[in-house]
């Protein structure tokens, strides 16, 4: 069975080429790795800043994004390109991305690897979290109408993103484990 790692990353926009500044990440073990004293599954945790040249980017986004890079971006700790890629390609392995839009992290990740010669070997097919909810919601006959909100049907399986610290990397990677769990049954 295949390691899973609930992961986001925070961008300096929307689009494909605006750096990522911020990675973070949760890597589950299969169930049957369990903590022998606990019998809670393995995980492991990562988050690391990305150095950047913001210049560009910070004047195209919306004034609270840049007050949360201004924030909480450390250029001390930050890892550079090099180091970030190889760190994450490591960490993430061929583990199964579980995330919130994965069509916006996975990409994106992809080409800092490539770009810091690192080819990604996680699984091609990455699952998006609020699919995975929709699913079961409409499994039970529960799914509301569209149009759908990642934060509506995150309320409907009892998850409360505003316990959250949502938009930041880890903030959102809690979530989705939260969410995750609370579908397919919890980490033991």
């Amino acid at each position: 069975m295949a390691d899973i790692v609930f992961l986001d990353t925070e961008t300096l926009g929307l689009d494909i080429n605006a750096p990522i500044w911020e990675f973070a990440a949760i890597l589950r073990q299969p169930d049957e790795d369990v903590d022998p004293d606990s019998g809670a599954v393995l995980e492991s945790e990562m988050r690391i800043f990305i150095q950047n040249d913001p210049s560009v980017w910070l004047e195209s986004l919306p004034a609270r994004f840049v007050a949360d890079y201004m924030a909480r971006y450390d250029e001390t700790e930050a890892f550079c390109g090099k180091s970030a890629a190889r760190s994450i390609a490591t960490f993430i392995g061929d583990a199964h991305v579980i995330a919130c839009n994965p069509v916006f992290d996975d990409p994106r990740l992809a080409q800092l690897l490539r770009a810091n010669g690192v080819e990604p070997r996680w699984h091609y097919h990455p699952d998006d979290i609020t699919s995975i909810v929709k699913g079961f919601l409409a499994a039970r006959k529960e799914l509301p109408p569209p149009p759908w909100r990642s934060e509506e049907l995150s309320r409907a399986i009892g998850v409360d993103p505003a316990e959250f610290e949502r938009h930041t990397a880890m903030g959102d990677v809690l979530w989705v484990r939260a969410q995750y769990d609370a579908v397919m049954g919890g980490a033991r």
